[in-house]
């Protein structure tokens, strides 16, 4: 396979798997209630190069490189009810559940070494 192919199916494979569906998902419709997902989807792409070398016309030199990276983050959905459309935002609660966690730990950290202390001065 070359370069170009290697791009074209690249290309390809983005075209499907980005868009209105990589970010709003497939709607679930129940009873009247229609809720579809959003998310948001960053992609990351890198490529290099290379070619052979002017002091050594006889050797042979090439070289390629490419990266792509595609990411998706729920970040809410939509809910339409009754004619009515409410955006509700999913929060991430990791960082204040790591804070919680790390805090935790300083306070148990804390108390055992006042509690070592007291008994080293029995």
């Amino acid at each position: 396979m070359d370069v170009k192919e290697i791009i074209q199916e690249s290309a390809i494979s983005l075209h499907k798997n980005t868009g209105a569906k990589a970010v709003f998902g497939e709607p679930y419709e129940k009873e009247g209630l229609t809720v579809i997902p959003v998310a948001r989807v960053s992609l990351r792409g890198g490529g290099g190069g290379g070619a052979g070398s002017d002091e050594q016309p006889d050797t042979q030199g090439l070289g390629m490189g490419l990266g792509l990276s595609m990411q998706s983050v729920p970040v809410g959905y939509i809910e339409i009810n009754e004619g009515k459309t409410t955006f509700l935002e999913i929060k991430d609660t990791t960082p204040v559940a790591q804070a919680g966690a790390a805090l935790a730990a300083f306070g148990l950290w804390s108390v055992t070494r006042v509690f070592v202390r007291l008994l080293k001065k029995r």
